[in-house]
């Protein structure tokens, strides 16, 4: 059985290694370190393209559509998860409070219809065209 204190600096050291890892490759900025741009252009680039070569355009298109679709989705399931969390843990306390009006409640109820309905507005929306004006 490994100790306590190996054990402490092991997870330490981890969690150093994951937070560099993740600042100086995904949150820094690619336009002032290379190892960002490497890993935030270079990377997929390439990839993309390798990937394109061996299966083809149609493949990929579909791909594309299928990555998209599971990205909106995730999207979907956090934020409906996180009002799901509103509704069952935090206004239970808005009913029992005494300081708070349930006036708050009705427009959290309100806030929750307009962001989904926005939110369909927004994906069933095409946006359009860019031109250089």
């Amino acid at each position: 059985m490994i100790g306590p204190v190996p054990l402490i600096l092991f997870v330490v050291s981890y969690l150093v290694f994951c937070g560099l890892v993740l600042r100086y490759c995904f949150f820094a900025d690619p336009e002032t370190s290379e190892m960002a741009y490497f890993v935030q252009v270079v990377l997929p680039t390439r990839l993309w393209n390798r990937s394109q070569k061996m299966f083809g355009d149609s493949i990929m298109g579909v791909l594309n559509k299928i990555a998209d679709l599971f990205m909106v989705f995730v999207y979907f399931f956090v934020v409906l998860g996180c009002w799901c969390v509103v509704f069952f843990y935090v206004y239970p306390f808005i009913d029992e409070s005494k300081s708070v009006s349930n006036t708050h409640k009705w427009i959290g109820y309100f806030v929750f219809v307009a962001f989904f309905w926005s939110w369909r507005m927004a994906k069933k929306t095409t946006p359009g065209f860019l031109t250089p004006k």
